[in-house]
């Protein structure tokens, strides 16, 4: 068994794969590992110019965009490391962060995944660790009260909540894996990794943060608009719900929600936001949808995974 499988999703960023492909070889130089791509149906070449510099490289062709999350499974059952690293293609480990998270892993056999420090193109701190949605804090956010509370805990608070860390760069251990399965098939694009870590935990497994190495993410460099942005998250995070709180708090939060569309139909254009009120409208059009439902939307409609992944 190989010590390390790097998995990298691409979608039309073939340039910014390329680059960090590029990169990894540098980083990764001597060890003993193999890269796996799985490109989401690329239509600017993303494929052929990976398989003509990098023939090292594994690559899975899909057919059609299935998801950030159900890409990385389909590597992730294929794999053969004792380590997966599952890397975004705009995500550059500074030398020897690789190295250190597998170290971790190898001296804590308590612990499932471990995440990176990431940082801004510039250098600056990104944020890695992230409070879970909750239904409560929805709706602190959409009565408006949400200055009568704590904006945001810091990062030493989050680390004693049973935070989730931002996908970027992750790095896991195939038993643990192996255990809970990989990425849950319902999230299409973005919280995948938030109720996968959900679950590692839940099995008892320990998650740690290691700041100590380093990545550099272009944050939204793998994105696009902000409407896709928007509406994605908005549509994973009623599907987190609903998978981990009760049907009456999951109703709960959808009245919410849909008073936050209300919200910002009625607000001037400047204070309510181009992008929120385009989201506003598309839930509106569909405000008793199941959350499966409205995942199937986000794939399929004319404001799918076609456009919104552009």
């Amino acid at each position: 068994m190989l010590p390390l499988s790097v998995i990298i999703v691409s979608y039309n960023t073939r340039a910014m794969t390329l680059d960090c492909l590029r990169h990894l070889h540098t980083v990764v130089d001597g060890e003993r590992v193999e890269i796996w791509l799985v490109d989401n149906a690329s239509t600017d070449g993303s494929v052929e110019a990976v398989r003509a510099e990098f023939p090292d490289v594994q690559v899975l062709a899909n057919e059609d965009n299935v998801g950030f999350g159900a890409a990385n499974n389909q590597a992730m059952e294929r794999a053969t490391g004792q380590f997966l690293l599952l890397l975004n293609s705009d995500a550059f480990p500074e030398t020897g962060a690789i190295q250190a998270m597998m170290s971790h892993l190898q001296a804590h056999p308590a612990t499932a995944l471990v995440a990176p420090r990431l940082l801004n193109d510039d250098g600056s701190v990104q944020a890695s660790v992230h409070e879970p949605p909750t239904v409560a804090r929805f709706w602190k956010h959409t009565l408006g009260v949400s200055r009568f509370f704590p904006q945001s805990l810091d990062e030493a608070a989050l680390l004693k909540r049973e935070p989730f860390f931002k996908g970027a760069c992750l790095l896991v251990r195939r038993e643990a894996y192996e255990k809970v399965g990989g990425f849950d098939p319902d999230f299409f694009f973005y919280m995948e990794e938030a109720e996968w870590q959900a679950r590692l935990h839940a099995a008892g497994y320990d998650l740690d943060f290691l700041p100590a190495a380093r990545v550099v993410h272009l944050a939204g460099g793998s994105g696009g608009n902000p409407f896709r942005f928007q509406l994605l998250l908005v549509v994973a995070s009623d599907t987190y719900l609903w998978k981990r709180v009760s049907r009456i708090a999951w109703l709960f939060y959808r009245l919410g929600l849909l008073l936050w569309c209300g919200r910002k139909l009625v607000q001037p254009t400047r204070a309510a936001g181009d992008a929120d009120r385009q989201v506003a409208r598309w839930i509106l059009f569909r405000p008793f949808a199941s959350p499966r439902e409205w995942q199937k939307a986000v794939r399929t409609s004319p404001h799918g995974a076609a456009r919104l992944c552009e």
